[in-house]
């Protein structure tokens, strides 16, 4: 005899319960296992790359296509909107920081510009009064 389905009690031969479908075993829990379910969870092996060109170069004939048709060619839309939320977040913050070194660079640079300015102004008036 099998043993009883961890999901909703009914006994278990073979692989999978024939009442849920629930496996009989379970995968360990580790970092590969881990690893696994987020690249699931993000559409990996969908493509997110493969969604977002096919959108940005067919974006008509691919929506079409994934509400009529085909909706394992594409990552799922809410999938790509988050990861495309988190990517787009993550590239302005990151751009901002680089923004606000460079600004921060320039007005040091200013500052560097007046001070020789002004050191220099200062020798010439000071060969003028001797």
């Amino acid at each position: 005899m099998g043993e009883n389905c961890q999901n909703c009690g009914q006994i278990v031969i073979g692989n999978f319960c024939s009442n849920c479908g629930q496996n009989s075993t379970f995968d360990r829990i580790d970092k590969n296992y881990a690893k696994n379910e987020f690249l699931n969870t993000i559409g990996y092996e969908k493509g997110f790359l493969y969604t977002f060109k096919e959108l940005l170069l067919r974006p008509t004939q691919n929506i079409s296509a994934y509400l009529k048709t085909n909706r394992n060619k594409l990552t799922k839309p809410l999938t790509f909107l988050i990861l495309s939320s988190v990517i787009y977040t993550l590239v302005v913050n990151y751009l901002q920081i680089v923004i606000e070194n460079e600004e921060k660079l320039k007005k040091f640079m200013e500052i560097q510009a007046l001070s020789q300015y002004l050191i220099g102004f200062r020798e010439i008036m000071d060969m003028q009064i001797f």
